[in-house]
């Protein structure tokens, strides 16, 4: 991966951005179907530390982002920088969240919740990483 063209500004603030849309997706959109699909009690979320959880998924979506900037380059634009990811997010992630849900036997109702997630979350990441 050539790194020299990433924009380390624009990477964070599209992780950042992650962190708002999941905020919203997960919480007033789709938490208590996501939880009940997961079969998840609300001591279950809301035990531990979240520390544990946000900070490394704060350094996975990081790596989310850097892989993206590689990816969409510096002269792709907003808008080429929003069809780039979500492409990746639908031919890569997605279809392998599909193909994991599938034999782990997941309500497709879950898959539908998780995957839009991604390519939402896709989505703004690369629209801002090709904006900027």
């Amino acid at each position: 991966m050539d790194f020299s063209h990433v924009n380390f500004m624009a990477v964070l603030v599209a992780a950042v951005s992650a962190f708002v849309v999941g905020a919203i997706w997960y919480g007033p959109l789709f938490s208590n179907p996501w939880q009940s699909l997961m079969g998840l009690s609300d001591e279950k979320i809301n035990s531990g530390h979240p520390a544990m959880v946000f900070g490394p998924a704060l350094l996975l979506t990081i790596v989310q982002a850097v892989a993206l900037a590689t990816v969409i380059g510096p002269d792709a634009g907003a808008v080429g920088g929003l069809v780039t990811a979500i492409s990746i997010a639908l031919a890569f992630v997605a279809s392998a969240f599909g193909v994991n849900y599938l034999f782990a036997r997941h309500p497709r109702q879950l898959f539908f919740i998780d995957a839009g997630y991604i390519l939402l979350e896709f989505g703004v990441m690369g629209l801002i990483i090709g904006a900027w």
